[in-house]
């Protein structure tokens, strides 16, 4: 019987995690969040909040793309640009943005990489706070304008039977993590992409492995 692997990010967001997946494995989509958007005339007004141009500006979900043109009245010439995965990036350089910092897996990677501020973060409300406290601490001003928050969906029998027979689940975020904690097997290898969700998990759940990108694909070959 081919084993399973369940991945759980929003409908429409998990295909770069199903092309990482070898094809002995059978794939099951559940995902666990959905996207509300900020206005962007709200998103304008924090915009000019802000009183010096940012030199650095740090998206790490497509999700923020629709705004990048809001926000461009905020950014210093040249600008920086960091972000995560290779998703993301192509979605900066199709609006016209030059990446010059970029993270494989976890955002918290591009601390050392960032140098220059103050800095714009534009993403989620519930951002994680590693990177923006890492910059702080080296000196630099960060600016975080929201323009969506996630939140957890109501799971199904359905959905929650799936989860259940995982051999293998793909959890994104800690606030995924909370909406199937409780429905999920011992044996399931739960499969997280940094140590900040890696954590959360393994407060309830001992079987969890650190593996995104060519590292996932490498642990389900193994």
């Amino acid at each position: 019987m081919a084993r399973t692997v369940v991945v759980t990010r929003e409908a429409g967001y998990n295909d770069e995690l199903r092309s990482l997946i070898p094809a002995t494995w059978q794939v099951a989509e559940v995902p666990l969040t959905a996207t509300t958007y900020v206005p962007h005339d709200e998103v304008a007004s924090a915009v000019t909040s802000l009183s010096d141009p940012c030199a650095t500006l740090v998206v790490t979900s497509v999700r923020a793309g629709d705004y990048l043109d809001v926000v461009r009245p905020a950014l210093a010439d040249p600008v920086e640009v960091a972000t995560v995965g290779e998703t993301c990036r192509a979605m900066l350089e199709a609006r016209g943005f030059e990446v010059t910092h970029q993270s494989g897996v976890s955002a918290a990677d591009l601390a050392p990489r960032i140098t220059r501020g103050p800095v714009l973060m534009l993403g989620a409300r519930d951002l994680q706070p590693s990177l923006p406290q890492s910059l702080r601490d080296k000196g630099l001003e960060v600016a975080h304008i929201v323009c969506y928050a996630t939140t957890p969906v109501t799971l199904s029998a359905h959905d929650k039977s799936v989860v259940a027979a995982a051999d293998v689940l793909v959890i994104a975020a800690p606030s995924a993590w909370r909406v199937v904690a409780s429905v999920v097997r011992p044996t399931t290898l739960v499969v997280v992409p940094g140590v900040t969700t890696r954590d959360a998990v393994a407060v309830s759940h001992e079987n969890v492995a650190i593996a995104w990108g060519s590292d996932l694909t490498t642990l389900l070959s193994a």
